[in-house]
């Protein structure tokens, strides 16, 4: 959740978290991003793909620009990145079991991607 390990673990840069938030499609690109290459240095491959999810699943912390229920979620593949934003209702639970659905079905959608991944 914090915007220091966002910077020192998945290497965002501040800028990014400073014009657009920690919950925006720059973020979870540049999460999935740092992810992605962090492993695929660690384990040599170039077959790693990134997932990352920000969002502000409640009770509290919404904004009028990002209410409660807004989600980001990134996809990083080799020479390919991708973010979508929702606004998910419910409560906290509801909104962080459909983020991470929705995730997972935005990773089989791209599986042409996966699938032709060398």
């Amino acid at each position: 959740y914090s915007n220091d390990l966002k910077i020192n673990l998945l290497g965002v840069p501040k800028e990014i978290l400073d014009t657009y938030g920690a919950v925006s499609k720059q973020t979870v690109k540049a999460m999935a991003r740092g992810i992605r290459t962090s492993f695929a240095v660690k384990h040599n491959s170039k077959q790693i793909i990134g997932l990352s999810i920000s969002g502000i699943a409640g009770p509290s912390g919404g904004t009028p620009e990002k209410p409660v229920g807004t989600v980001c979620i990134g996809i990083s593949i080799k020479d390919s990145e991708m973010a979508y934003c929702y606004q998910f209702d419910g409560s906290r639970k509801d909104v962080r079991i459909e983020s991470a659905q929705r995730a997972l079905e935005l990773l089989e959608c791209k599986s042409e991607f996966v699938s032709t991944y060398e």
